[in-house]
């Protein structure tokens, strides 16, 4: 686990320099052998970069920097006790901050490089940037471009069929709702939230036999969940009457 939580650190941090191959959803390795070369070489360029921090270390800004992302990092990692609520990748937004900028001071450590060409380097980086975020600014319009990416890049995650099940239940789009969510049963029968949004749909539609359908399912596989009893009390007194 320590070993595969270094790898999607490291690749998230490269992806926050190097903007290439950016999803909506990425899955974890199935085994440390998927991912021995890249781990290889982000160990090695953190062996480098130390080196090098270290041959510099009475550069003020270069240091501070470094250790601004370190100190960040420790309440991600738990490293310091802060409870459940920093636990997150999005939290690593201010070490990457950091450890972002340490390449370009770093670069402009080389007194050998003209400073025509850092410039250089520095406005091909922000264009590639640019582009990168253009490109993928069409999926970023709502819910659903989000959740229809989602999809195109993984068609087997479950949580992605649901999810946009629910936002179009939101906006009132019921049957496209409830293809959805049959979806995400199709992908994964142990996932509670589709269940509990087909029953509350054909409830809704006076549809009480395809509602108790999907209920007793639900039931059958989480007996004291408190919204699909409730869903199956509602279908049950539309049978009645």
């Amino acid at each position: 686990k320590p070993v595969l939580a270094m790898y999607n650190l490291g690749i998230y941090l490269f992806q926050h320099m190097v903007p290439v191959r950016m999803q909506t959803y990425y899955r974890y390795p199935d085994s440390i052998g998927d991912i021995l070369l890249p781990m290889l070489v982000i160990v090695a360029v953190t062996i480098f970069l130390g080196l090098f921090l270290l041959s510099r270390i009475r550069n003020k800004p270069l240091s501070f920097l470094f250790l601004t992302g370190v100190v960040a990092i420790f309440p991600v990692l738990q490293l310091i006790p802060v409870g459940d609520a920093l636990r997150a990748d999005r939290y690593t937004y201010l070490s990457s901050c950091a450890w972002c900028a340490l390449p370009f001071l770093m670069l402009s450590g080389f007194s050998w490089l003209n400073s025509r060409y850092r410039y250089g380097v520095g406005v091909v980086y922000l264009v590639f940037v640019f582009m990168n975020t253009y490109r993928l600014l069409p999926s970023w319009q709502n819910s659903e471009t989000l959740w229809k990416r989602s999809i195109a890049e993984n068609d087997t995650w479950h949580v992605a069929f649901g999810n946009l099940g629910i936002y179009y239940l939101n906006i009132g789009e019921p049957q496209k709702a409830k293809s959805m969510f049959k979806q995400s049963l199709l992908l994964n029968p142990m996932s509670e939230g589709p269940y509990i949004n087909l029953g509350f749909l054909y409830n809704n539609e006076q549809r009480p036999d395809s509602a108790a359908h999907y209920l007793q399912l639900g039931l059958g596989q989480f007996p004291n969940q408190p919204f699909l009893l409730n869903n199956y009390a509602y279908c049950l007194y539309l049978l009645r009457n």
